[in-house]
């Protein structure tokens, strides 16, 4: 009786660990951030040109390849503009290149 007792502790006890540790493992997976926006202002034209465009390929780069972002450049009033001006691309983290190149394209043909 007294060895019964044991036996079903100790089962009992590993149950236990087991269904820890297999908490704590799903955990630290879960735990994985990802940077979905971004938005990069310049006073003029020249400034967002001037911009290291290979800085939000870094900043992306621990995203999941799948992982939706948006990426905006916002050329600030001043005074040849009354408004701002936003220009804004969304798509998936694998097209980090694409989008950038995009978007430089379009401060380029800025009037």
């Amino acid at each position: 009786m007294k060895n019964k007792k044991i036996l079903i502790g100790t089962l009992t006890l590993i149950v236990f660990a087991f269904i820890a540790f297999t908490q704590i493992s799903a955990t630290k997976k879960n735990n994985k951030t990802a940077l979905t926006s971004l938005e990069i202002k310049g006073d003029s034209k020249e400034e967002l040109k001037n911009f290291d465009w290979k800085t939000i390929e870094e900043m992306f780069k621990e995203n999941d390849p799948e992982q939706n972002i948006s990426i905006a450049v916002i050329l600030l009033k001043g005074s040849d503009r009354d408004d701002n001006l936003r220009l804004e691309l969304t798509g998936k983290t694998e097209d980090i290149g694409i989008l950038t190149g995009k978007l430089k394209k379009s401060i380029e043909s800025l009037n």
